[in-house]
């Protein structure tokens, strides 16, 4: 009997250090589910507060393009207007070079006829004290002035040589 009990005690002992080692077992299963839960919850978190910049992200870019579409079509709407006035100005300009452009005719066909008659009262000078020559007349094809003047540079009483 002596054996048994002291077998039943080893027995009770082996018992004792399984149950113990179970416990430990146990234990270090709850707390690796414990840590396995946290960071589980903790990845839970991190991806719901990576949506929530997301979202807060893209919400502000929407901001940010609509604000850039509107500043921008305000200044294309600005240039448009700009460039209607430009071209109101260019049009009113246009409009004030048939004017002057007759004038210049004007001046240019005065200065033309004024340069004709300079020439023929250097041809008749030149005709007249040109010494060896003979004073002749000189028919030019232009016109003949309206002030008067024959080509040798005497004034008639009607205008006609």
């Amino acid at each position: 009997m002596q054996r048994n009990i002291e077998r039943f005690e080893t027995w009770q002992e082996a018992y004792r250090n399984m149950k113990k080692i179970i416990d430990d077992f146990e234990r270090i299963g709850d707390r690796l589910e414990r840590r396995i839960n946290e960071v589980a919850e903790m990845q839970r978190l991190s991806e719901e507060r990576f949506r929530q910049e997301w979202n807060d992200w893209t919400a502000d870019d929407q901001k940010r393009w609509k604000q850039f579409t509107i500043s921008n079509d305000e200044v294309w709407r600005s240039h448009d207007k700009e460039f209607d006035r430009f071209v109101s100005k260019i049009t009113e300009l246009e409009s004030m070079f048939p004017p002057i452009q007759d004038s210049l005719g004007r001046i240019w066909s005065l200065e033309r006829e004024r340069a004709q008659l300079y020439r023929e009262r250097y041809q008749s000078l030149l005709l007249e004290f040109d010494t060896g020559s003979k004073p002749t007349t000189v028919k030019l094809p232009s016109a003949v002035p309206s002030n008067g003047t024959t080509t040798n540079g005497t004034n008639t009483p009607n205008g006609n040589p």
